[in-house]
């Protein structure tokens, strides 16, 4: 192990990445490899080498964004529990998903007065997955949206 190379590590990847193997899973192959060396140098005491191989290689980026959309079959069973439920957000992430254009809404959670343009119907997510987007917002939910604000909902802190 002492005397392996970035420059080795590197074209390990490449010929991996040219073998067809995806971007996630060469950075998993490098996350192992740095783990690796580092538990060598930290556990084992290893002097060698001084400066950890697999940190600086060049990778292909992870397209890993993702939109869910709630189906039929998906959110049929939700409806019922939401129409009854307490918690008014959970209505608005019922409405947000079932009628489309929509998007999973577990950010919505999170989300402040501020966020919303009303004018335009969305919802400004500052920190989601695939970073900062909009989320249109369907009739639905502006209707839940809107009677929530009526109520003086905990979003209006932001």
């Amino acid at each position: 192990m002492a005397q392996i190379l970035p420059y080795q590590l590197q074209e390990l990847l490449d010929t991996m990445g040219r073998e067809g193997y995806q971007a996630a899973t060469l950075s998993l192959e490098r996350s192992l490899l740095r783990r690796l060396f580092n538990y060598a140098r930290q556990s084992w005491n290893w002097p060698e080498p001084v400066r950890n191989p697999a940190t600086s290689l060049k990778l292909p980026s992870v397209q890993n964004a993702r939109d869910r959309v709630l189906t039929t079959r998906n959110g049929s069973g939700s409806a019922g529990h939401c129409r009854t439920a307490v918690i008014p957000m959970s209505l608005l992430c019922w409405r947000c998903c079932w009628r489309p254009p929509c998007a999973f809404p577990s950010r919505m959670l999170h989300a402040r007065w501020g966020d919303i343009d009303w004018v335009r119907c969305l919802l400004k997510l500052r920190d989601a997955k695939a970073g900062a987007r909009d989320v249109p917002l369907n009739p639905g939910a502006i209707r839940v949206l809107q009677m929530l604000r009526g109520r003086g909902s905990p979003m209006t802190r932001g």
